[in-house]
């Protein structure tokens, strides 16, 4: 008999390391930008994406406009992290992962810098783009609960909750309320 370390590593070694980029998106909470253009930035990948579509995902994050008026446009030059804003960086790390189109989606705290204009936006855009994926979300954001129809709450690395995001939401407000009334 295997133990489950054996399977997962017997797992593991049978998915290609390709196949695992391709099918799983992840945006971690802090973006890390390069020195080149935006457009660089944006495609990881190197694949063959037209203006068009990284202008649709700039659009869906609110980088569109801005994109739009630079006079380089694409071609902006990216000077590394300090380049842009926080906000601004966590949208170029979603745009990383709407154009790599993949049907498992992970974001890690993914609207964390963004103002509450933007993350509507953001969130808007997702709630239509997510249709057909499967989404794992890390949030402290209320906002970013109308992305899941089931949530996790855990705490100091326990799961203290797991069900219908209502359920578990009403539950954690109780759970809440004991908590501060027992002090």
């Amino acid at each position: 008999v295997r133990s489950r370390r054996q399977r997962q590593m017997c797992i593991r070694d049978r998915i290609d390391p390709a196949d695992r980029r391709r099918h799983i998106g992840y945006l971690p909470q802090d973006i890390a930008l390069f020195y080149g253009t935006l457009r660089d930035n944006l495609n990881l990948e190197g694949a063959a994406l037209s203006d068009e579509e990284l202008f649709e995902a700039l659009d869906g994050v609110g980088l569109g406009a801005w994109v739009r008026s630079h006079p380089l446009g694409l071609d902006m030059p990216i000077q590394g992290n300090a380049s842009l804003s926080g906000g601004q960086r966590q949208a170029v790390g979603l745009v990383r992962v709407l154009v790599q189109d993949p049907p498992i989606v992970l974001l890690d705290e993914p609207t964390s810098s963004f103002d509450q204009t933007s993350e509507k936006q953001v969130v808007d855009y997702l709630q239509q783009w997510l249709t057909g994926r499967t989404l794992i979300l890390v949030t402290h954001k209320k906002v970013m609960l109308s992305l899941v129809e089931r949530a996790v709450v855990m705490r100091q690395g326990r799961v203290i909750m797991d069900g219908a995001l209502d359920q578990v939401v009403q539950d954690n407000v109780v759970s809440c309320l004991l908590y501060t009334s027992d002090a």
